[in-house]
């Protein structure tokens, strides 16, 4: 008799979020093997090895691998648990962000209350003067949507937020509107 033997599946990824936000949990991809999340409402890919999940309450996901070629499946559990986060983050301006091509502008984020004890993480990194502050300076040279992640140092609480930023091409760019504007 052929002896088969079932696949072991490490899932890793942060277990703790706060309500309202997400992670990314799951495994290492493995050619010709199948992968399905369960329960799939919350799961942004429900059929990756590794996907985003934004639960509105504690939830156990399984994740089932099964061999294309012998039809085998094994699984595991991971519980992802949701705590309330204790603090709020805005970060959308009144305006569309605009900014002209050279020049800079200071991402907006508010946080609520603002005496929280925050760390901050911005991507892209690439044209801001720090990625771990609240409010960074940034340079882009295109048009970029900029990602932080807010995270409570009392109860590791995770928040995200986005900030698009539109960049203007200098023939756009008119007076002091846009701050300073280099001249090409």
């Amino acid at each position: 008799f052929p002896v088969t033997i079932r696949p072991v599946i490490n899932i890793t990824g942060n277990t703790t979020i706060c309500r309202g936000g997400e992670t990314t949990i799951g495994t290492n991809a493995v050619p010709n093997m199948a992968y399905q999340w369960v329960p799939s409402a919350s799961v942004v890919s429900p059929n990756n090895a590794r996907t985003v999940v934004r639960p509105n309450s504690n939830t156990k996901y399984k994740l089932v691998q099964t061999n294309l070629a012998t039809g085998c499946s094994s699984s595991r559990e991971v519980q992802v648990a949701v705590n309330e986060p204790e603090f709020t983050i805005e970060a959308t301006p009144a305006a569309p962000l605009e900014v002209c091509q050279g020049t800079t502008i200071a991402l907006p984020l508010q946080l609520t209350p603002s005496t929280t004890n925050a760390a901050y993480y911005w991507t892209p990194t690439p044209g801001l003067n720090t990625a771990i502050l609240r409010n960074p300076v940034a340079t882009p040279m295109t048009n970029t949507t900029y990602r932080v992640e807010v995270t409570n140092l009392d109860n590791n609480c995770v928040l995200t937020a986005y900030v698009p930023v539109t960049v203007l091409p200098l023939s756009e760019c008119r007076g002091n509107e846009y701050g300073d504007v280099p001249f090409a």
